[in-house]
C-alpha cells in the first residue's frame, strides 16, 4: 500500500501542513493504543476476578488452595487465548490490579489514552518502596496511605508533561523522599542481595551478569574494558 502522502505537492507550505497532520494522526493512534492496552489490562483482571468468585469453573472445592489453583488456571487459560506467556500475563494483572486500588488519578488518565501502561507499571513498582511492613501500625498505614496518594497525584502530572527518563528520576526522587526506611539501610539490604550470573549463548559464548554496588560495577567494567 502506497503512503497516503504520496501524491502531496513538496511546497514547502503545503509540506508543513501534511507533516503536521501525520504527527497529529500518529498522536491520537498512541492514545488509541493507551486506551486498549489499559482496557485489555481490565478484561484479564476482570476475568480472573471472576475466577476468584468462581473457582468451580477451573477446580472442584472453595478452599484457599481451590482459589489459588482456580486463579493458576485462569491465568494459564488466558494466555494460551492470548498466545502469550504466563508471567506476561501475571505482571499485566499484578499492574492493573493494584493501579485500581491506588493510582485512581494515574489509572483513570491511562483508562482516558494519555499514559502508557510502560509508565502506570513503573508508577506501581515505586509503590512497594512506601508499603508499610505486616502487622504495621495505625499510623503507620495512614503514612503508607499518605504517601500513595502523593505519588499517584505526583504521577499523573508527570505523565503528561515529562519524557519517560524524567519521569522515571522524578518519580524515584520522591519515593527516596517519601520512602520509611533510610537510604543507608536500603543499600544494606540489596548489598546482601548481590550475585552473579551466567547466561550462556550461542557459539560458545556467555553473558556474565553481576548485581554489585554501583561503584563496584563501574570499577569492575573499567577493569574489564582495559583487559
Amino acid at each position: 500500500m502506497e503512503p497516503w502522502f504520496d501524491d502531496v505537492d513538496d511546497r514547502p507550505r503545503d509540506a508543513a501542513f501534511f507533516v503536521e497532520s501525520a504527527l497529529d494522526d500518529l498522536q491520537c493512534a498512541d492514545v488509541d493504543l493507551n486506551r486498549y492496552e489499559a482496557r485489555r489490562s481490565v478484561r484479564i483482571a476482570d476475568a480472573v476476578a471472576l475466577a476468584r468468585r468462581n473457582p468451580q469453573v477451573y477446580v472442584h472445592g472453595t478452599d484457599k488452595d481451590a482459589l489459588g489453583q482456580a486463579v493458576r488456571a485462569a491465568v494459564f487459560d488466558i494466555a494460551l487465548r492470548l498466545r502469550c506467556s504466563e508471567e506476561y500475563v501475571r505482571g499485566v494483572l499484578f499492574t492493573a490490579e493494584q493501579a485500581m486500588a491506588h493510582l485512581p488519578l494515574l489509572w483513570q488518565q491511562a483508562r482516558d489514552g494519555f499514559v502508557s501502561m510502560y509508565l502506570v507499571g513503573r508508577t506501581v513498582g515505586a509503590l512497594a518502596r512506601v508499603r508499610a511492613d505486616f502487622g504495621a501500625s495505625e499510623e503507620e498505614l495512614d503514612l503508607e496511605r499518605e504517601a500513595m496518594r502523593l505519588i499517584d497525584q505526583a504521577a499523573s502530572e508527570w505523565a503528561l508533561s515529562c519524557p519517560p527518563a524524567a519521569f522515571a528520576r522524578r518519580l524515584r526522587t520522591l519515593v527516596d523522599r517519601l520512602d520509611p526506611v533510610g537510604a543507608a539501610e536500603r543499600h544494606g539490604r540489596k548489598v546482601r542481595e548481590r550475585r552473579v550470573v551466567v547466561h550462556e549463548d550461542e557459539d560458545g559464548m556467555s553473558w556474565f551478569m553481576a548485581y554489585i554496588p554501583t561503584i563496584e560495577a563501574i570499577a569492575a567494567k573499567r577493569r574489564l574494558t582495559s583487559a
